[in-house]
């Protein structure tokens, strides 16, 4: 059998690991990384592309049951309370089109339907959606503690009578199910998801998020040539989001007898990262009519941006704005700015009543995993180096579902991309492969 290498030509636009004690802990990552790819070779070469992936064990509805055993969840601060319409308003005023079109979704039900429902759906559509789907029974307490929390909601608002009354959530009320499961957040803590893949069946394609790839993260900060900054993320920032009574009825639980439904933005739908994409945008963004821009210049278009550049009144590059969901950074050249940004992100989250989880001043941040530093004038980052020991687990990990493959190659790409030249170019690399094929084949 004659072995086909992926096609793997990912390049790195800036190697500045200068830290030669980084380049020690890089030159041993490189023997995981290698074994990794011979993984994914096997499976390249191997594997039937249509092997049966339903032997890991998923639960109902083909969904894998992340947690046997749930832990306690990480416990859920301001479920609901983040002001959408008062944010939507701001926008307005500013004219940030995406922002706007996000909290007008959450906020306004004649506009979310009009505006995420497919158009061409059919009878059988909205028959297939309604199928019931349990949870499982071992999450009926957490449920309802989450009913308890604010996350979810097992009472019903009947707006036909006069005044309005609560009756309690009933399946007839669901438009499409939901399944409720966990999975870790840390090691003690989970994390709540609810597969909201009949939602996504009947609503349309997200538009883009337009979310950075961490190659222009790197290639940016380090054109800018200053790691001075204000870092931070937005706690538990899906669940601070509200959604209509509408909405809820997309996400429908049924666990045992319990009845319930997610009344704030749940993690599993599709459209969940990028309404909470353009709301993270509008905390960055949002300015009061007598405050100064800090440096903000754009025109604001349908999709969000990748980032955006600040500028002196020379129309300089003097800083970057970089958000990933619910972590952001906003790197400046002049400290006095920085710390004006640090001043303008707290007084927006306040305004809009958003908890963060932690911000920070500093010269020396760690964003998505990466710390970056200045040494000699220059720009240089590494990986935690704490990943290495979860990164080999990974590779020794039975490999059985897509969703195994996914991982192996998510973590192949980001370390190639953030701290080695590509590999299939490395001496010492193609040198250790041979060393370790797991056929009797020459490469």
């Amino acid at each position: 059998m004659q072995m086909r290498l992926f096609p793997i030509s990912i390049p790195l636009y800036l190697l500045r690991t200068t830290d030669l004690q980084v380049q020690k802990v890089l030159l041993k990552k490189k023997r995981v990384i290698v074994e990794m790819f011979w993984k994914l070779f096997k499976i390249h070469t191997l594997y039937d592309p249509f092997m049966d992936v339903n032997h890991s064990g998923p639960g109902p509805d083909g969904v894998a049951v992340r947690r046997k055993d749930p832990q306690p969840l990480d416990p859920i601060e301001n479920p609901g309370r983040l002001k959408s319409k008062e944010m939507a308003k701001a926008m307005k005023r500013q004219k940030v089109h995406f922002a706007i079109d996000a909290h007008r979704i959450l906020t306004e039900e004649k506009y979310a339907q009009e505006r995420i429902l497919r158009q061409d759906l059919q009878p059988d559509d909205h028959k297939k959606a309604r199928k019931v789907v349990s949870s499982n029974s071992i999450f009926a307490n957490i449920i309802v503690t989450l009913c308890l929390w604010g996350v979810m909601s097992d009472k019903w608002e009947d707006k036909s009578t006069e005044p309005p009354q609560w009756l309690p959530f009933r399946q007839e009320n669901i438009t499409t199910y939901a399944k409720y499961f966990q999975v870790p957040k840390t090691k003690n803590s989970d994390r709540a998801i609810a597969d909201s893949r009949r939602a996504g069946a009947i609503t349309d394609v997200p538009p883009p998020i337009n979310l950075p790839h961490i190659q222009h993260v790197l290639s940016e900060v380090a054109k800018l040539g200053t790691t001075q900054c204000v870092v931070g993320d937005f706690r538990h920032f899906f669940y601070q989001h509200g959604i209509t009574q509408w909405l809820s009825t997309l996400f429908g639980i049924k666990c045992g007898e319990l009845v319930a439904r997610m009344v704030v933005l749940p993690m599993g739908w599709s459209w969940s990262p990028r309404l909470a994409q353009c709301s993270g945008w509008s905390i960055l963004l949002h300015r009061g009519e007598n405050q100064p821009a800090l440096g903000v210049n754009e025109t604001w278009g349908d999709d969000p941006p990748t980032m955006v550049k600040l500028r002196d009144e020379n129309k300089e590059v003097v800083g970057l704005i970089f958000l990933w969901i619910d972590n952001f950074i906003v790197f400046h050249k002049q400290q006095h700015m920085r710390d004006k940004w640090a001043d303008r992100i707290k007084q927006n989250c306040a305004k809009f009543d958003v908890r963060i989880k932690e911000i920070e001043s500093t010269q020396t941040p760690k964003y998505l995993g990466i710390y970056f530093e200045m040494k000699a004038g220059v720009v240089v980052w590494r990986h935690e180096l704490d990943r290495t020991k979860k990164w080999q687990e990974s590779v020794n990990k039975e490999i059985r579902t897509p969703r195994d493959i996914a991982t192996l190659v998510g973590i192949g790409i980001w370390h190639y991309t953030v701290a080695l030249q590509p590999l299939l170019k490395m001496k010492d690399s193609i040198d250790a492969m041979r060393a370790w094929r797991p056929w009797g084949h020459p490469l």
